[in-house]
C-alpha cells in the first residue's frame, strides 16, 4: 500500500504529460500541413523534384518548390525582373532551373522563402527543437513561434503549395 502511495505521484504526472502533449500536437494543426501532403503525392505520382508557377494575383510573380521527396520541401515566392524568360522555363517544363533563378535572381527585400523540414507543413517552435521549419521574408528570419508572424507564414506557404498543386493538375 504505501509502494503504491510513493507511485501514484509519478504515475499523475505521466498521464498530465501525455495528456497535455496530446492537445498542443492537435493544436500545431497547420494549414499547410494537408496541402504539402498533396504536393508531395502530387510530385512522388510524376517523378518530380521541382515545381513552379506563376502567381496570377500578382504581376511577374512566381512561385517555386525544390521537394527531396518525403524529407523536404524548399519554396520561394518572389517577383521576377525577367517574366518572359521565367514564362518560357515554366513552358518548357524546367522547374529546377526556374526555382532557381527565382531564389537568387529575384529581389530579396520581396522574397519569401519556406524551408519546410520533414515536408509536413510549418510547425510553429520547430526551429528552436533541432534542425526544423524556417522561414525567411524580405530577408528577415520569421520566428516560428505561435504568433501573428507564424500564422501569416503559414497561410502564404499554403497559398504557394495551391498553385503549385495547380501547376501540377
Amino acid at each position: 500500500m504505501t509502494r503504491c502511495r510513493k507511485l501514484l505521484p509519478g504515475l499523475i504526472v505521466v498521464g498530465v504529460t501525455v495528456l497535455f502533449g496530446s492537445f498542443v500536437s492537435q493544436a500545431q494543426t497547420t494549414s499547410s500541413a494537408s496541402l504539402v501532403e498533396q504536393l508531395k503525392q502530387l510530385m512522388d505520382d510524376q517523378g518530380l523534384s521541382a515545381i513552379a508557377a506563376q502567381d496570377p494575383s500578382k504581376e511577374n510573380h512566381f512561385v517555386a518548390a525544390l521537394y527531396f521527396s518525403g524529407r523536404q520541401v524548399l519554396a520561394v515566392s518572389a517577383p521576377y525582373s525577367a517574366p518572359l524568360i521565367m514564362s518560357q522555363q515554366l513552358d518548357d517544363g524546367d522547374y529546377r532551373n526556374a526555382y532557381i533563378d527565382l531564389s537568387s535572381a529575384s529581389d530579396p527585400e520581396a522574397r519569401f522563402f519556406v524551408d519546410d523540414f520533414g515536408a509536413d507543413g510549418l510547425l510553429a517552435g520547430s526551429a528552436t527543437e533541432g534542425p526544423g521549419d524556417s522561414v525567411n521574408r524580405g530577408g528577415q528570419q520569421v520566428a516560428l513561434d505561435v504568433s501573428d508572424l507564424y500564422a501569416q507564414a503559414d497561410q502564404d506557404y499554403a497559398e504557394m503549395l495551391r498553385l503549385l498543386i495547380g501547376e501540377l493538375r
